[in-house]
C-alpha cells in the first residue's frame, strides 16, 4: 500500500481552521515577491536581502546572511518535501499544507521555525536595541506590501500598551500566528489584517 505523501494526505490539510487558512494565505501573498503564484527559496531570501535602518535592497549582504540561513533551514525541513515535481517551487496549496502540517505538530515549531522567527525580529529591529517600535514595524511591513495605515492599525492591536514588541513577545505572537486555531488570537494579525 502506498504511503500518503504530504501533498496527498488530506488529513493534515483538513485540520486547518479558517483563521489558519487565512493567515497562511496572507503569508503566502507577502512572500510571493514576484507575484508569479509560487514561492521559491529566493522569495524567502528576499527577506534577508533588505537591511540597514532604511531596509534598502542589498542582495547577498553579510547583514542578511542570518535570515537567509534560517529560512533555508526552514525551507529544507518543512517546505522542500512538498516540492513533488522537483521544480524548486511550491504552490499556495502546498504552502498552506506545509504550514498546516507544522501546526499539527507544535512540538517541532521551535526547531523548524524558531530561528527564522528570531531572524525576522532582528530584521524589524532596525536600530538593534532589542525592541521593535511602531515605526520600525510599519517600515518593515510596508516594504513587504502592507499599507502604512494597515501596518499602524495592526501594531496597535499587537502592542500590549508599552509601544514596543520585545523578542519574547514577538516569539509568542509568532507561535500563535503559526499554531493557534483560535479566531480570537492576537497572533493572527502578526503580519497584517486578514
Amino acid at each position: 500500500m502506498k504511503e500518503p505523501t504530504p501533498e496527498t494526505n488530506g488529513r493534515a490539510k483538513s485540520m486547518l481552521t479558517d483563521p489558519q487558512k487565512h493567515r497562511f494565505d496572507r503569508l503566502f501573498d507577502l512572500l510571493d515577491a514576484d507575484r508569479n503564484g509560487v514561492i521559491d527559496l529566493a522569495d524567502y531570501h528576499r527577506l534577508g536581502d533588505v537591511s540597514g535602518d532604511d531596509l534598502t535592497p542589498q542582495p547577498g549582504s553579510a547583514a542578511g546572511e542570518p535570515i537567509r540561513a534560517s529560512f533555508t533551514r526552514f525551507w529544507d525541513q518543512v517546505v522542500r518535501p512538498l516540492d513533488s515535481d522537483g521544480q524548486g517551487t511550491i504552490t499556495r496549496e502546498q504552502f498552506v499544507t506545509a504550514l498546516g502540517q507544522m501546526a499539527a505538530q507544535p512540538e517541532g515549531f521551535d526547531t523548524a521555525l524558531g530561528p527564522a522567527v528570531d531572524a525576522v525580529f532582528d530584521l524589524m529591529d532596525l536600530d538593534g536595541d532589542g525592541q521593535v517600535r511602531e515605526d520600525e514595524y510599519i517600515q518593515t511591513l510596508t516594504v513587504f506590501g502592507l499599507t502604512p495605515a494597515a501596518a499602524q492599525q495592526t501594531f496597535a492591536h499587537l502592542d500590549n500598551g508599552d509601544g514596543l514588541l520585545g523578542r519574547a513577545e514577538f516569539r509568542s505572537l509568532a507561535r500563535d500566528f503559526y499554531l493557534s486555531d483560535s479566531p480570537d488570537s492576537i497572533g493572527n494579525l502578526l503580519f497584517g489584517p486578514l
